[in-house]
């Protein structure tokens, strides 16, 4: 019966915490919503198109308002919140580029090409292509028995 109560109320808890968070604009500061990233996805491949070029996100992630800014809104809360952006990583072409993209404009408000040092970090396929090679490296598998 405890536990029956307990789950009742997990999901309650849940469910309105769910609903409230869809129901609302997202904070300034909240990391982006999963519509967001379809958004982001769409607006740069609207800009880059695939047929033309080779193109892998490395990383997305929200693009921290003006600090100004926010603190406005705070003490304004009914004014219009900060634009939402991302700052997006993004191999295009063999290069490194960091866009900054306005989600509420729909465009990318800034390409960078980067050409400091480092490396852009593995994508999924390429760790598994990763495993899978030391798991057939025959030194590797000698250096295990």
């Amino acid at each position: 019966m405890a536990s029956a109560l307990k789950t009742i109320l997990f999901f309650s808890i849940f469910t309105i915490l769910f609903l409230s968070r869809v129901s609302s604009k997202p904070h300034p500061l909240d990391s982006l919503t999963p519509s967001e990233f379809l958004l982001v996805r769409a607006i740069v491949n609207q800009s880059y198109p695939t047929f033309t070029h080779k193109l892998s996100f490395q990383y997305v992630g929200l693009e921290d308002p003006d600090k100004q800014v926010v603190k406005s809104w705070l003490s304004e809360p009914s004014s219009q919140p900060p634009p939402r952006q991302a700052f997006v990583i993004l191999r295009l072409d063999r290069q490194t580029r960091e866009l900054i993209v306005d989600l509420s404009r729909r465009s990318v408000d800034s390409d960078k090409l980067y050409r400091g040092f480092g490396y852009p970090t593995l994508t999924a396929q390429d760790q598994e292509a990763a495993v899978d090679l030391a798991l057939k490296h025959g030194p590797f598998l000698e250096s295990i028995r």
